[in-house]
């Protein structure tokens, strides 16, 4: 089956260049031979093109001379396994001098022999016919001997497409270390990404907040600004981590191959490496590329978004197998921005960029509080005011559900521009229940629209085996205007798993029960990896003394000036997880709705370090139906 669009091709793999480019120096010429006989005479047409845009790509990565003969009509005599092509190439590259066919060798990965060749042999056999006419022996290689084996193969063996791996546990240190903004540096940090996937506008980022303590350093610009070798790029990431500086590398990196020779001087500096995987929608990535400028490898416009395409099929997930020490992914340019914060604060010793957010944006102009005030167990005979209280004070956030009872009184005193998230039940598991919920709930809130709908637990709808309808109809919500966006409660990773397996939008949150005994630092990896957000319901375990006279906790707050209640909350914030906190008095109100004032006190990184080192786990809301055995919503063992 032949290759059709050029996303269909594939290098075979990294070492390719690289041992071309080691070839060129030892003095030898690069030609690659085609037959290409669907182009004939059409020389601008659709085949011509996408045989000219990969070589272009090919010279481009190259950075170095190539030639290239195409036969365009088997019935001129030139087409492989034809020896006259060789005639072809000496009169056209060598000016009619002949090779060294001693010293000369041919790739080729069509064998004769071979039953499941199509191609019939032709290179083994232009490569013997070659040999013939000269007397002598050209020798001759497939690709696997040449080069090694492909990429392709190395990934159908491991079974590693683009499927999310569980980090390791020494990995989630680093996932709490640089949330909480306690990781220091130095680190040798890999970006992974195609053209157009956000490496430059992620280095922009990081460089402008944190410019002496980062070396940006490209192939693309090692030679005072202009392309150069891979080995001097290594070289210079070398002397600056061994001097202690953290160093970023802006390439492609697009399999473990490219990723090894960076990996291996990490190791050799002794400082740990992460890999950045850049990986936004191809739509957007194309787009990009094709309407920037100025590329230092001139990788724009129209030819540039064909190479783009190519270089997106052939992608490889970065493994923790490799050798790496943390892996993330970024989608979306909230997600660069977020990971380009985070890194920032690698060698801010003094921590002057730190702060807790207001606000967290979900999806295109729906920006939701990063406090949101929890109506579950709030009576009908209060809700009224505590809504009222809650709002003058500054939470302009409020979360309910039709199982809370009270949604009506809630209703009552909501302002306009409260932003008010509602649950669909996990009664209804059939798309037209998910309407009558909705349209039930607006009702009785004074509503025309939810601004967040969350379908609140995984497991009714799931054992019906009706998520993916059930979604569906919440995505059509979105689609009719009646929903700004869309989110899930107290997923675990299979369950979300399976929600990305089918979804066209989404879910800009998982809303879970979250505080430092029980940090969740898997699913948080996770739901950072995916770009959904995390908001922490019950952050204060309900007000249970187990949680907020904990030691460490008690001895955070007298060391920060904080109240426990307020140094949990904090806790989350600095980790970027938006949280909902609930109030039995004015006085807790007021501990909650502090947090928002510009001065306020904020947990130091020690004090954040000592809070994510806390050992002790504990669930204060676990409903039985949760710890159906086998289910893949399940929580797994239960946390006493």
């Amino acid at each position: 089956m032949w290759p059709s669009q050029l996303e269909h091709y594939e290098l075979w793999n990294a070492s390719v260049f690289a041992t071309l480019q080691q070839r060129y120096e030892e003095g030898y010429k690069l030609v690659l031979i085609t037959n290409q006989g669907a182009i004939r005479k059409a020389f601008t047409g659709k085949n011509a093109t996408r045989v000219k845009t990969i070589i272009e790509w090919i010279v481009s990565q190259l950075h170095r001379p190539l030639h290239a003969i195409i036969s365009t009509n088997s019935k001129a005599g030139f087409h492989k396994p034809s020896k006259d092509l060789w005639n072809v190439i000496e009169q056209q590259i060598n000016g009619g001098v002949e090779f060294n066919i001693k010293e000369s060798f041919y790739v080729g990965d069509s064998i004769e022999d071979n039953p499941e060749d199509p191609q019939g042999g032709v290179d083994s056999k232009f490569a013997k016919n070659v040999g013939q006419m000269k007397g002598t022996t050209l020798r001759f290689y497939t690709p696997d001997e040449y080069f090694g084996p492909s990429t392709a193969s190395r990934r159908t063996c491991s079974g590693e497409m683009a499927k999310f791996e569980s980090p390791p546990k020494n990995s989630l240190l680093i996932t709490a270390a640089l949330s909480g903004g306690y990781l220091r540096g130095p680190i040798l940090l890999i970006l992974c990404g195609v053209q157009g996937s956000g490496k430059s506008t992620f280095c922009h980022k990081l460089l402008n907040g944190s410019p002496e303590t980062w070396l940006h350093l490209s192939q693309d610009t090692i030679n005072n600004g202009k392309p150069g070798k891979r080995e001097q790029v290594e070289t210079q990431a070398m002397l600056n981590l061994q001097q202690g500086k953290s160093v970023v590398v802006d390439r492609m990196h697009l399999d473990e191959e490219q990723r090894s020779f960076f990996i291996n001087v990490a190791k050799q500096a002794g400082t740990p490496v992460h890999a950045l995987l850049l990986q936004p929608p191809k739509e957007v990535v194309l787009q990009r590329v094709k309407t920037r400028t100025n590329h230092p490898a001139g990788v724009e416009g129209e030819k540039g978004a064909r190479i783009a395409a190519i270089s997106l099929g052939r992608v490889v997930v970065p493994s923790y197998k490799e050798g790496l020490d943390f892996v993330c992914v970024a989608r979306s340019d909230e997600g660069v921005a977020r990971l380009a914060a985070l890194y920032q604060m690698v060698s801010d010793n003094n921590n002057s960029i730190r702060s807790l957010p207001k606000s967290f944006l979900l999806a295109p102009h729906v920006e939701m509080p990063s406090i949101t005030l929890g109506t579950m167990k709030i009576g009908k005979r209060i809700a009224k005011d505590t809504i009222s209280m809650a709002i003058r004070s500054g939470l302009n956030a409020i979360d309910t559900s039709p199982t809370y009872n009270n949604e009506a009184e809630i209703g009552t005193n909501l302002k306009e521009d409260t932003f008010v998230i509602i649950k669909v039940p996990k009664r209804a598991v059939q798309p037209a229940d998910v309407r009558k919920e909705l349209s039930a709930s607006l009702s009785n809130l004074c509503r025309c629209k939810a601004d967040l709908l969350l379908l609140h637990w995984p497991s009714d709808v799931m054992a019906a085996g009706t998520l993916t309808e059930v979604w569906q109809e919440m995505e059509n919500l979105v689609k009719e205007g009646q929903v700004s966006s869309i989110g899930v409660c107290n997923f675990n990773i299979d369950a979300l798993r399976q929600l990305l397996s089918i979804c066209s939008i989404r879910p800009s949150i998982n809303q879970v029960e979250r505080h430092p005994m029980l940090p969740q630092w898997d699913l948080f990896d996770f739901c950072c990896t995916h770009d959904i957000l995390l908001q922490a319901h019950t952050p204060l375990g309900q007000g249970n003394s187990q949680l907020l006279e904990h030691e460490t906790i008690q001895e955070v707050a007298r060391s920060n000036n904080l109240t426990p209640a307020q140094v949990i909350l904090q806790w989350n914030l600095l980790h970027r997880v938006a949280v909902i906190p609930k109030f039995a008095s004015k006085n807790h109100l007021d501990e909650v709705a502090s947090l928002l004032e510009s001065g306020s006190s904020l947990l130091n990184t020690s004090s954040m370090k000592a809070l994510d080192c806390i050992t002790e786990r504990k669930r204060f809301v676990a409903p039985p139906f949760m710890y159906s055995p086998k289910a893949i919503y399940a929580w797994g063992d239960r946390i006493a």
